[in-house]
């Protein structure tokens, strides 16, 4: 859809290739950056370099008993996240798996440092500059569907900031959502990137902090 949709480049969309895709498909990870907009943006897929749940990688390893993977985790993500210039993470699949601890929080943010979106994280904010939002719902159905529900879930005092993933939406689709946002609340709510979003949300922390 990246290449034949005539509404792609008409709206802000975070395309989460997972970067080690490189390894069996290159031809397609450089096609489409050649094929961009100034409103496509690449952000690394679930996790990371590679789809785990990166919880499970701190001691105590349940499943395993092994001491940390985190160190080697960080060294594959290094790898491929400079290879495509990514610093940023889209998503980090929690499942049933803890979340982040501290020490994986810092390797984030170590090799992710504009941004990770989680799930089992507070609803925001910034740690060792990185800055962090707790992943929203699904957005599914119809456009004027996926509008009511982003509205019915965002929450909190302006400036807020609330981020939610679709899964194979077309751009067209998300034009529609955008369009419905606007007819049911103005110019109250923004759509913006991950890069910029993320941004948002660590100037706001120092701003609260000033």
């Amino acid at each position: 859809e990246m290449g034949r949709d005539p509404a792609r480049g008409s709206l802000p969309l975070s395309w989460a290739f997972n970067p080690n895709l490189c390894l069996i498909f290159p031809l397609g990870m450089a096609w489409a950056r050649d094929q961009r907009t100034t409103n496509d943006w690449f952000v690394a897929g679930d996790s990371g370099a590679g789809y785990i749940n990166p919880g499970n990688l701190t001691p105590p390893r349940a499943h395993s008993g092994l001491p940390s993977g985190l160190a080697a985790w960080e060294k594959h993500c290094q790898q491929f996240y400079r290879q495509w210039d990514i610093t940023l993470t889209g998503f980090i699949i929690d499942g049933d798996a803890p979340g982040l601890s501290s020490a994986g929080l810092d390797a984030y943010a170590r090799f992710s440092p504009d941004g990770i979106i989680a799930q089992k994280i507070g609803r925001q904010g910034v740690h060792q500059g990185m800055p962090y939002l707790r992943m929203g719902i699904d957005l599914d159905g119809s456009p004027a569907d996926a509008a009511r529900a982003i509205i019915k879930n965002i929450s909190g005092s302006a400036p807020s900031f609330s981020v939610f993933r679709s899964i194979l939406k077309t751009p067209t689709w998300h034009t529609r959502v955008q369009q419905e946002l606007e007819k049911l609340e103005g110019d109250k709510i923004k759509v913006v990137d991950l890069y910029t979003l993320l941004a948002l949300v660590r100037t706001s922390k120092a701003n609260a902090e000033n």
